[in-house]
């Protein structure tokens, strides 16, 4: 137990994520039937992506867990990391896209606590996405105003505007002044009741103050691309999409039916295809094998990806989200591309500056 103090103090102070992964094996030899070690393996697993590993020792802490349950000192430890166990095994069905698998274990760990504010938040989430909506409000009311963290407020507000009540949905959000996501949230939401505002300037407004988010916007070209080569008319045109809906709930998202005929009749010896996918990709690369796709997790910071599309020669990235979901504004706030286009998923201006177009 204290080599294993020991070991987390250590990974606390280094950020490489793998040398856990090593120190933590290492521990495993001493006592691979530790409920909170095979944990902490499956947690450092979902960190680097790796989930069919991760899957692994989180279902082994589950089951090294119920079998303490009877004659466990520690009963209160022991199925808290049941719950957490099942909650990330939920939560990486959610990222994954399978809805139904992610409710199946987040009614498993609601089972074993009830009271649990995460376990409870995902679960309205899901119901939310499913349009299973009273059943997302009644998890939501289940979390103690207390314990609501502003994720919880923001997808609050989603359920109630898929409620139709706008009016609390933006309750919600401007409970969040200074969150960006609650913002955005906002902004979308207030289309809805464009019939009741009377200032002509309100949503200008609205859309132009989001850059109160966004302090670093880069819009000198020749400073945010230095490296940015122009093709010569005889070269293809590389053109970036960057979306988070490609695929949902194990069908095609809400963008495919825009783009799949964009997809199918672009002229390939013209243009070279790009998607960068805010969510695992797998069933639409098999689709779409001739587009060069792209799972960029949430680890991959702005700077990070806006490294990644410029070294992949990007000359046009198109915006899929605007201000909805798993948005990557950021990265064109930093000017990723020469041009930058803003379609499909928001019916209004971004606000942002490095916009170029928006169609």
């Amino acid at each position: 137990e204290l080599l294993k103090l020991n070991t987390i103090q250590m990974c606390h102070n280094n950020k490489n994520i793998r040398e856990h992964l090593t120190a933590f094996k290492e521990l495993l030899v001493h006592n691979p039937y530790d409920y909170q070690l095979q944990y902490l393996i499956g947690m450092t697993y979902h960190k680097l992506n790796e989930y069919n590993d991760a899957f692994h020792h989180l279902k082994l802490a589950i089951s090294i867990a119920d079998n303490m349950m009877d004659n466990a000192s520690d009963i209160f430890n022991v199925i808290g990391c049941k719950v957490n166990a099942l909650y990330t095994i939920a939560q990486i069905y959610y990222y994954m896209n399978h809805m139904y698998l992610c409710r199946y274990y987040a009614l498993q760990a609601y089972g074993t606590n009830p009271n649990d504010a995460d376990v409870n938040n995902l679960l309205a989430v899901v119901y939310t996405g499913l349009r299973h909506i009273d059943k997302a409000i009644e998890h939501f009311e289940k979390i103690p105003d207390e314990n609501k963290t502003p994720a919880v407020y923001v997808n609050m507000g989603t359920a109630y505007a898929f409620k139709l009540d706008y009016k609390k949905a933006i309750e919600c959000y401007d409970m969040l002044p200074n969150n960006l996501a609650a913002y955005q949230n906002k902004l979308f939401t207030s289309h809805y009741i464009l019939h009741t505002i009377t200032d002509d300037m309100y949503m200008y407004n609205l859309h132009k103050d989001i850059n109160q988010f966004y302090p670093n916007i880069i819009t000198d070209k020749r400073l945010a691309l230095p490296n940015y080569v122009k093709k010569s008319a005889d070269q293809k045109l590389r053109i970036g999409f960057i979306s988070g809906e490609y695929i949902y709930n194990n069908i095609r998202g809400v963008i495919m039916y825009f783009m799949h005929s964009i997809f199918e009749g672009m002229n390939r010896d013209k243009f070279e295809l790009y998607c960068y996918s805010i969510r695992p990709i797998t069933q639409v690369q098999e689709l779409y094998p001739n587009i060069h796709w792209k799972y960029i997790h949430s680890a991959i910071n702005t700077d990070e990806l806006r490294d990644i599309i410029q070294l992949d020669g990007i000359d046009i990235l198109f915006d899929l989200a605007g201000h909805t979901a798993e948005d990557r504004l950021d990265v064109f706030v930093k000017r990723a591309a020469p041009i930058q286009i803003s379609y499909c998923a928001y019916p209004n201006t971004t606000g942002v500056p490095n916009i170029d177009y928006h169609i």
